[in-house]
C-alpha cells in the first residue's frame, strides 16, 4: 500500500493498495493494484475495489500468471515530467519470456485520461515503462520506492530490489537505481542500465548480503540539492544480525559506485557515504550511529536492528514485516521528510510495535505516510498482512 501524490490531476493525493494474488482476467496470482482517488467529500465505511470505473479509481492488472503483480507498491513521483504523479509497481514471480524467478518491475504513468482497467501486459510507451528483471530467481520487484531527483535532471527517479541476485560469490543483491525521462522508452534492459547510463546498479558488499531487501528515497540528508537513497541489506558480511542501511549521496551525472564497504564500529546499521555516489562530500565516510545523525535541516533516517527500537527526532522504528522502509512525515517542525527503516524480527518471533510521534502501531507496513484530506490536516494509511489484511485510512 502507497501514497501515491495526485495521479488524476483533480488536485488531491491518491493512494495504491496491491494484492499480488489477485486473478485477473483468468491469470492465477497475476496480481493487481488499486489505485483510489482522493476524493472533497469523504470515502464510504468501505470501498469494493472491483467497483472502480475510472472516476473514483482504476485497477490495473498483472501481466500473466504467477507475476504478483502489486506484492509492493509506491508512489514514484513525476518519472516523465508530464505534471502527474506516477506510480511504481513491483512483481516478484516469474513474467512471460523473462528468467523464472526475475521478477520485475513498471513505472505507470499518472494522467487526466486513465482507463477503468489498466492491463500490464499491454503497457503502451505512452502510459508507462516496464522494467523486466533479468536474473532468475533474484526476485526484482518484491521491494520499490520513490527516489527522487537523484541526479538533478528535473525528472523523479525511482529504486527497484533485487535482493537474491548472485553476483560473484553469491546472494549479494542489488538496488537499481532508474532515472526519469521525457522520452517514453516503454522498456528499460537492467542489464545494460550503466551503460546506457539509464541509471545505475547499487551492489551488495558479500554474499549473502541480500541488498537491495528494503528501499527508501528519505529527499536530501546532506543538504546539497540532490535527493539521496537509503538501501537496506539485513544480513552484512560477518553474520552480524542486525543487518546494514546504506546511504547513497546523489549528484550531477553521478559515475556508477563502487560496491558499498561493511560499516566500520561503532556503527552497526547505518552509514554516511557507505558508497561514494556523485559529489557527495568529503569526511563523510565514517560510520555514525543514529543518534548522532544530523536532524535539522535535513532530512532524518532512523534505523533498527532485529527485535530491537532505534529512535531519533522524526520517528521510532521497530520490526514489522520483513523488508520494511518508509519515509513518514518528519518530526514537527524539524524539516523535510526522513524514511524508517527496520530489519525483519528473528524466525517464530511476533514483531514489535512501532510507534511514530506517541501513536502505537501493531504489525503494519507503512508508517504514517502522509495523505492530505481537503482541509490541509495529515492523515495516516495503514495496511495489515496475509491473506486477511485490510487497508485504512484516516
Amino acid at each position: 500500500m502507497a501514497l501515491l501524490g495526485d495521479v488524476n490531476g483533480d488536485g488531491f493525493a491518491d493512494l495504491a493498495v496491491g494484492a499480488p494474488d489477485a486473478d485477473p482476467l483468468g491469470r492465477e496470482n497475476a496480481g493487481e493494484v488499486y489505485i483510489v482517488f482522493g476524493r472533497a467529500d469523504g470515502f464510504p465505511a468501505s470501498l469494493d475495489p472491483g467497483t472502480l470505473d475510472g472516476t473514483e479509481g482504476l485497477v490495473v492488472q498483472g501481466p500473466n500468471p504467477g507475476a504478483f503483480a502489486g506484492f509492493a507498491v509506491a508512489g514514484a513521483g513525476d518519472v516523465n515530467g508530464d505534471g502527474f504523479d506516477d506510480l511504481l509497481i513491483g512483481a516478484y514471480g516469474t513474467l512471460d519470456g523473462g528468467p523464472a524467478g526475475a521478477g520485475g518491475a513498471w513505472v505507470v504513468f499518472g494522467g487526466d485520461d486513465l482507463p477503468a482497467r489498466l492491463d500490464l501486459a499491454a503497457l503502451t510507451a505512452d502510459r508507462g515503462i516496464a522494467l523486466p528483471g533479468v536474473v532468475a530467481g533474484s526476485d526484482t520487484g518484491r521491494s520499490v520506492a520513490a527516489a527522487g531527483d537523484v541526479n538533478g535532471d528535473g525528472f523523479d527517479d525511482v529504486l527497484v530490489g533485487a535482493r537474491y541476485t548472485d553476483l560473484a560469490a553469491g546472494g549479494e543483491g542489488v538496488a537499481y537505481l532508474v532515472f526519469g525521462r521525457d522520452d517514453d522508452p516503454g522498456v528499460i534492459d537492467l542489464a545494460t542500465l550503466d551503460v546506457d547510463h539509464a541509471g545505475c546498479t547499487l551492489r551488495g558488499t558479500g554474499p549473502d548480503v541480500y541488498a537491495g531487501f528494503a528501499l527508501a528515497g528519505p529527499g536530501d540528508i546532506d543538504g546539497d540539492g540532490f535527493a539521496d537513497v537509503v538501501v537496506g541489506a539485513p544480513a552484512p558480511p560477518g553474520g552480524a544480525d542486525p543487518g546494514t542501511v546504506y546511504v547513497v549521496y546523489g549528484g550531477e551525472e553521478p559515475a556508477a559506485p563502487p560496491a558499498p564497504a561493511p560499516a566500520p564500529t561503532p556503527a552497526p546499521l547505518l552509514m554516511a557515504d557507505a558508497f561514494t555516489y556523485g559529489d557527495a562530500p568529503s569526511g563523510d565516510t565514517d560510520g555514525v550511529t543514529p543518534a548522532s545523525w544530523p536532524t535539522d535541516p535535513w532530512s532524518d533516517v532512523a534505523g533498527a536492528a532485529m527485535g530491537t527500537q532505534g529512535e531519533t527526532e522524526a520517528a521510532l522504528a521497530g520490526a514489522s514485516a520483513p523488508g520494511l522502509a518508509a519515509a513518514p512525515p518528519d518530526a514537527p517542525g524539524d524539516g523535510p521528510p526522513g524514511p524508517v527503516a527496520a530489519a525483519a524480527p528473528p524466525a517464530g518471533e511476533q514483531a514489535d510495535a512501532l510507534r511514530v510521534f506517541g501513536e502505537t502501531l501493531l504489525h503494519v507496513l507503512n508508517l504514517a505516510l502522509p495523505f492530505a484530506d481537503p482541509v490541509g490536516a495529515w492523515d495516516r494509511l495503514f495496511g495489515g498482512a496475509d491473506d486477511r489484511g485490510e487497508s485504512f485510512w484516516g
